[in-house]
C-alpha cells in the first residue's frame, strides 16, 4: 500500500515535520495505521499555525511526544475487529514467551559452560585397587614372560615381527596333515620348532603356575618390557598414566600383552600334539594344564576383553584334549587323566562368570567427563566437544584422542543446552546402568538352554529394538554396553566345554580300569567323576553310547532334537566339538545337530572341516 502525498505536510516547517515522524514511528503501528496519524498530526499542526502560533509553541503546546503516542496506539488499536485485536494480543504473548525460553536457554547454556565436569576419582588408580597383589616379589609371572616370549618369536605384532612363529602357528598342528595356510608350516617343522624351543617352552610351563601377572597395567611400561612392546606403545602407556588429566583413561589402559599370551596358548597346543604323538602323555598334559592357568592369570584385570581372550584360550586347551583323546588316547596314563582333569577344574569360580568390576570403572569414568557433578549423584550431560567424538570413538572399539575443533565446539555451544535437558540426567543414567548390569549378572550362571531361551533384558530390549528415543536419552550406555549381554553366553559356553572334555576323560579313564566304554552317564560316578555330567541343552545326563571307534558322547544340541551323536542332518558328518554360538547379536544359529562332546572314531576330520 503506497503512502498517499500529504497536501499540507509539504508547508510544515522542518521542526515540526520531524516532531510528527518521531510520533508516528513510537506508534508502533501498522502502515496504514501510521499513514492516519499523519493525517491527523499534519492537520492539528497546520490549524495551530493558521492560527497565528509559532512553530516552537505549536509543539510545545502539543505535549509529550512519547505519551501521545501510546495514546494515539491505543486508540488505533480500540477501533480495529475483537479478532484483530485477539490475534494481536496472541502474538505478543508468543513474542514474549519465545523470548523468555530463549533467554533462559542462553542462561542454561552459560550455565552449563561455567560448570563443565568435576573428575571425583582417578580410574586407573581405582583399577590398581582391584588388581591382585603379589605376597612375594616373586610371585609375579610378568618378569619371565617379558624374557621368555620374545625368545619364543611371540612380541607385539608389529613392522613384520614374528614372521617365524606366526608361520609355525598357520601350520596344521597335527601328524599327517597338509597345512591349510600356504604360508604354514609343515608338522615336520612344526615339530622341529617345539624340540628346538623346549627349554624355552618348559620355563612358560613354570611361569604359569606363579599365582599373579603382575603385567603393568597401571603403571608405566618398563625399560625390560622394550623387548616385547613396540616404542610407539611404551612411550602411549607412559603418557597415559602421567597425563591424569586425560578423559577415558581407563579405556585407555593398554593391554597389548593379550595377542602374544594367546599365541603362546596355540604353541603351548602344538607342543601338546608333539608330546602326545611320542607317547608322552605326561608332558602333553603338562601343556594344557599350563594354557589353562595362563588364562586364569589373563583374567586377573576383569576387563570384558581379557575375559574373552582367556575363554578363547580354554577352548583352545578343551579342544586339543579332546581331539588328542579321541586319537592318541594310549598315550595317556589315569595319572595323567587325573591331571588333565584338575587342571580342568581348576579355574577359580569367580572367573568362571561374568564380572563387571573393571567395566564399571570404565563406564563411570567416562560419566565423570560427560556430565556435571552436583555432589549429590545428579549432574546435567555437558561434554566437550572432544569427549564427544571420544565417546562416538569408544562405541566402535577405540579410543579416539582427536583435538576439539572450533566448528565443534560452536555447534555443541548452540546444541549442547537442548542436549542436555533431553538426555537422562546423571542420577537417571546410572540408575539404567545399574538395572541393566543387575539384570546381567542375575544370569551370569544360566546354562546354554536358559540364555537361550531367555528374552533380552528389560532395559536392553528397547535398544536392540531400535527404539531412538531411549538411545538418545541413554547414549552413553547404548554406546558402551552393546554386547554385554552376549558375555553369559561366552561364559557358559566356556562352562560346557570344560565340563565336556572333563567326561570325555572320564570316559577314557573308565575304559582303561574296566576294558570297555561306559554305557550309561551314571557309570563315570563317583570314581571319575563327582557328579553325572549333564547336557547343558536338555538339562538331562549327557548320552553316551557305542563300542569302538562307534563310541560317543553328546548333547542334544540347541534344537533339543536327538540324532544319536552320529552326524548333521544332511549326513555329511559328524559335528564337531566347538564352542556352541550364540544366536543373539549377529551370530548365526547352531548348526541344528548333537554337539559331539567325544568321539574315538579314529579320524579327526571332524576337527578339520569347516
Amino acid at each position: 500500500m503506497s503512502r498517499e502525498p500529504r497536501a499540507t505536510g509539504h508547508a510544515l516547517p522542518a521542526d515540526i515535520t520531524a516532531r510528527i515522524e518521531r510520533v508516528v514511528r513510537a506508534t508502533r503501528l501498522r502502515r496504514a495505521e501510521r499513514d492516519d496519524v499523519r493525517r491527523e498530526l499534519s492537520s492539528h499542526f497546520a490549524e495551530a499555525l493558521a492560527a497565528g502560533s509559532a512553530p516552537a509553541a505549536a509543539i510545545a503546546a502539543y505535549g509529550d511526544a512519547k505519551a501521545s503516542a501510546r495514546a494515539l496506539r491505543a486508540a488505533a488499536i480500540a477501533k480495529r475487529s475483537p479478532i484483530d485485536r485477539a490475534l494481536g494480543q496472541m502474538l505478543r504473548c508468543a513474542a514474549w514467551g519465545f523470548g523468555s525460553v530463549a533467554a533462559l536457554y542462553v542462561l542454561f547454556g552459560l550455565y552449563l559452560a561455567a560448570n563443565g565436569p568435576r573428575l571425583s576419582f582417578d580410574p586407573v588408580a581405582r583399577l590398581a585397587e582391584s588388581l591382585p597383589k603379589p605376597a612375594r616379589a616373586g610371585d609375579l609371572a610378568w618378569p619371565r614372560y617379558r624374557e621368555i616370549l620374545p625368545r619364543l618369536g611371540l612380541t607385539e605384532h608389529v613392522d613384520d615381527a614374528n614372521l617365524e612363529t606366526d608361520r609355525i602357528d598357520a601350520g596344521s598342528g597335527w601328524p599327517g596333515r597338509a597345512p591349510m595356510d600356504e604360508k604354514g608350516a609343515t608338522w615336520d617343522e612344526q615339530r622341529a620348532w617345539c624340540e628346538a624351543h623346549a627349554a624355552d617352552l618348559a620355563a612358560l610351563r613354570v611361569a604359569t603356575k606363579l599365582p599373579v601377572l603382575g603385567m603393568p597395567l597401571t603403571e608405566p611400561l618398563a625399560e625390560a618390557d622394550r623387548a616385547m612392546f613396540s616404542e610407539s606403545t611404551v612411550a602411549n602407556s607412559r603418557q597415559l598414566l602421567a597425563d591424569t588429566q586425560q578423559p577415558f583413561r581407563a579405556f585407555g589402559v593398554l593391554l597389548p600383552h593379550l595377542a602374544s599370551i594367546r599365541q603362546a596358548s596355540r604353541m603351548l597346543a602344538l607342543d601338546a600334539t608333539v608330546a602326545a604323538s611320542r607317547g608322552q602323555g605326561s608332558a602333553a598334559v603338562d601343556d594344557l594344564a599350563a594354557i589353562i592357568a595362563l588364562s586364569v592369570q589373563v583374567q586377573q584385570p576383569r576387563f570384558l576383553i581379557c575375559d574373552l581372550v582367556a575363554i578363547a584360550m580354554r577352548s583352545v586347551a578343551c579342544s586339543r584334549a579332546t581331539m588328542l583323546l579321541e586319537s592318541m588316547p594310549e598315550a595317556f596314563t589315569d595319572d595323567d587323566l587325573v591331571r588333565l582333569q584338575q587342571a580342568l577344574r581348576s579355574v577359580p569360580s569367580a572367573l568362571t562368570e561374568m564380572d563387571l568390576q573393571s567395566e564399571r570403572i570404565a563406564f563411570e569414568d567416562v560419566v565423570q567427563w560427560m556430565y556435571t557433578d552436583d555432589g549429590r549423584g545428579g549432574g546435567w550431560f555437558n561434554p566437550s566437544a572432544a569427549n564427544l567424538m571420544m565417546l562416538e570413538g569408544l562405541g566402535d572399539g577405540s579410543v579416539n584422542r582427536s583435538r576439539d575443533d572450533g566448528a565443534a565446539t560452536l555447534m555443541l555451544a548452540l546444541t549442547g543446552p537442548a542436549a542436555a535437558m533431553w538426555a537422562a540426567d546423571r542420577r537417571e543414567l546410572m540408575e539404567f546402568y545399574n538395572a541393566w548390569s543387575d539384570e546381567l549378572l542375575a544370569r551370569k550362571a544360566w546354562t546354554l538352554r536358559e540364555l537361550h531361551d531367555a528374552p533380552a533384558t528389560t532395559t536392553d530390549a528397547p535398544l536392540r529394538s531400535g527404539d531412538w528415543v531411549v538411545k538418545s536419552r541413554y547414549l552413553i550406555a547404548a554406546l558402551l554396553m552393546p554386547a554385554l549381554e552376549r558375555v553369559n553366553w561366552s561364559f557358559a559356553a566356556d562352562r560346557a566345554q570344560r565340563e565336556a572334555t572333563d567326561a570325555a576323560a572320564a570316559c577314557v579313564r573308565f575304559k582303561l580300569a574296566h576294558g570297555a566304554w561306559p554305557t550309561r552317564a551314571r557309570d563315570l560316578v563317583p570314581a571319575f567323576l563327582a557328579s553325572i555330567p549333564s547336557d547343558p541343552w536338555s538339562g538331562q545326563p549327557v548320552q553316551l553310547k557305542g563300542q569302538g571307534n562307534q563310541f560317543r558322547v553328546w548333547s542334544v544340541g540347541a534344537d533339543l532334537i536327538d540324532q544319536d551323536g552320529a552326524t548333521t542332518q544332511d549326513g555329511r558328518g559328524m559335528s564337531a566339538t566347538t564352542l556352541p554360538r550364540s544366536s543373539r547379536g549377529g551370530s548365526s544359529e547352531p548348526a541344528p545337530c548333537d554337539w559331539v562332546w567325544f568321539a574315538p572314531s579314529g579320524s579327526i576330520d571332524r576337527w578339520f572341516a569347516e
